[in-house]
């Protein structure tokens, strides 16, 4: 091949490839002013913000949603927390309600699993979900009662197919995925709302099942949640404090005739009395009552089973007067032992109080 058919056969090779970048160049364009149009289109829809960001950016979109503080924003596998994507994608924050401010968790990885050696995460005894997320922030209780509901359990491995990124912190939801689409940006917003929505219904639902079953009134903060009578605050109380650690308190008040009474787990250097009952001598000390008082409570149907449930089964006690069970995390039942604590004061409350004197 001569010298100038080589140059001519260059020549068209250099063209043709310049032909061919510039057609992906154009169409890279146009796709790209169809996924703006796209998210101009969207914003119009659900009446949010758009904020422009120059020629080539997709910008991004806030407002309000359902009551709910919303912002969507392109995302990039550059930063690590957006590793799982393949390429882009889209993000939809979304706010949470401030009683789950203390909730933090997302994928874990290989450099959490290295600087989290010895650290506070929290591990739920799920073989599917302990691997996946990196819980912190709050006690397993709390991720218990919230990650083993169905719902949520199903929403959380649905956030995580094909390289979604979700990221619970400081009261705000983020759900990311592959594709910088309108139609992506739809089904990720339904998906990040229904994911919140069951986040919050699911939250405590055990505290406002009992709120509404002894009709006590429910306080819920960031750190701290509160049960208790409404007329009688002080009489019957549970709390739940988030903390290092986080525990939960429930209490009863007995009568001021009680006040001296002390049943606890028996310690061997510290007996109490004896009452004749094998099971309760051998678990239980009881004291600050004459034994007659107490061989009257042990003919009660109910006070042998409910003092041993209160010592061995809830680990509680009676002591100055209250009934009181501490546990440590979130307390995910706290109807079923308010309905316990009570069954016992009522029993101790029975017709023969006037046996029980100070000992």
């Amino acid at each position: 091949m001569s010298g100038g058919a080589g140059t001519i056969i260059a020549v068209l090779l250099a063209g043709c490839l310049f032909t061919v970048v510039i057609g992906v160049i154009g169409y890279a364009w146009k796709m790209h002013q169809i996924e703006k149009e796209g998210w101009r289109l969207f914003a119009q829809r659900h009446d949010l913000n758009h904020e422009q960001s120059g020629a080539m950016g997709l910008g991004e979109l806030s407002g309000i949603h359902r009551g709910r503080v919303l912002k969507i924003s392109p995302v990039y596998r550059t930063a690590r927390v957006y590793r799982r994507l393949n390429i882009s994608g889209v993000q939809v924050e979304l706010s949470l309600h401030s009683v789950l401010s203390a909730l933090n968790f997302r994928a874990e990885d290989e450099v959490d699993r290295l600087a989290l050696l010895g650290s506070r995460e929290v591990q739920i005894g799920d073989a599917q979900l302990d691997p996946l997320l990196r819980l912190m922030g709050v006690d397993a209780g709390r991720y218990r009662q919230l990650l083993f509901r169905p719902e949520i359990r199903t929403r959380i491995l649905r956030a995580f197919d094909s390289s979604g990124v979700l990221i619970v912190r400081d009261g705000v939801l983020k759900l990311a995925r592959d594709g910088q689409d309108a139609s992506t940006m739809d089904r990720l917003l339904t998906e990040a709302m229904d994911l919140a929505d069951a986040l919050e219904h699911g939250d405590g639902l055990g505290w406002t099942q009992a709120a509404e079953a002894f009709g006590l009134e429910l306080t819920r903060e960031s750190t701290v949640w509160k049960l208790c009578s409404p007329e009688t605050p002080s009489q019957v109380e549970v709390e739940y404090r988030v903390g290092d650690p986080s525990r939960s308190h429930a209490r009863v008040v007995l009568d001021d005739s009680l006040g001296s009474l002390v049943i606890k787990a028996r310690d061997p250097e510290s007996p109490g009395i004896r009452t004749g009952d094998p099971i309760l001598d051998a678990h239980v000390h009881i004291s600050g009552v004459d034994l007659p008082g107490v061989l009257a409570w042990c003919a009660r149907d109910g006070f042998t089973e409910g003092v041993i449930h209160l010592v061995k089964g809830l680990n509680g006690t009676i002591v100055g007067g209250l009934i009181q069970v501490v546990e440590d995390g979130l307390m995910l039942k706290p109807g079923d032992v308010l309905e316990d604590l009570k069954g016992l004061r009522e029993i101790l409350r029975g017709p023969d109080n006037s046996l029980v004197e100070n000992g």
